[in-house]
């Protein structure tokens, strides 16, 4: 719950701008214009930077139960397999932004913690929750397919539906969430928020709010049932 309840306190964070921006009129007055277009672009980039700590924290935080179980990884699909392993000892090599600058001899001590998780049946849970600082659907879907989970901002469109409270399209949650990754992109790279209006603030914090809400659901979910025949599965080779 640690992912969601991060996720809660950074959009608290969030609706403070948002209210603090409702302060000034719409459109702005001319000497204002600046600080509401700051405002704004601080808003869009605070949410998606929220959801992509999400992202990394839930991934973390579920793959860690795997590891807890104590199955080795034999015991899973041939899918989470292969992405654990190749993850991890990709992750040692490469590193990360926490390793960047460090000399490759420095990084031999993680190299090595990876090889012996690997070596008896383990991985690194971290390996498997980067997001490359691009949350968007790609992301999203790599990331879950990497724990055979598939297309799942298409499966959820029913339950988002239902939670949003009005129809909406089988895409919709690709679409919007890089509709909003390609303006945080605007604004965090050519600082314009020309593009964004007051009511795109509110719908896009509840959008990340559904959407974190759904993606928990269905990975714990996904998760708990990988454990579950994973340990059945060993125990009954073990009776």
């Amino acid at each position: 719950m640690a992912a969601l309840q991060d996720l809660q306190g950074s959009i608290r964070a969030v609706r403070a701008l948002i209210n603090l921006e409702a302060v000034y009129e719409d459109p702005p007055k001319p000497e204002e214009r600046d600080t509401v277009a700051g405002l704004r672009g601080a808003i869009i980039v605070l949410v998606l930077a929220s959801f992509e700590g999400f992202l990394g924290t839930l991934f973390e935080e579920e793959l860690d139960r795997i590891v807890d179980a104590k199955v080795p990884l034999t015991f899973y699909t041939e899918e989470l397999q292969a992405s654990a392993i190749f993850a991890s000892l990709e992750h040692a090599t490469k590193g990360d932004h926490s390793t960047r600058g460090m000399k490759r001899a420095e990084r031999i001590p993680d190299l090595m913690a990876a090889a012996r998780a690997v070596a008896i049946g383990a991985f690194v849970p971290r390996a498997m929750s980067s997001t490359q600082s691009n949350p968007n659907s790609d992301c999203v879907n790599r990331m879950f397919k990497a724990v055979g989970r598939l297309s799942v901002l298409r499966e959820i469109g029913p339950l988002f539906e239902l939670k949003w409270g009005i129809p909406v399209s089988v895409n919709h949650c690709v679409e919007t969430l890089d509709a909003l990754v390609l303006s945080r992109n605007r604004v965090a790279h050519t600082a314009d928020s020309s593009h964004l209006l007051r009511t795109d603030l509110e719908s896009s914090v509840r959008f990340i709010e559904v959407l974190a809400e759904l993606l928990e659901a269905d990975l714990k979910s996904h998760i708990t049932g990988l454990i579950y025949r994973a340990v059945d599965l060993y125990r009954r080779q073990h009776a």
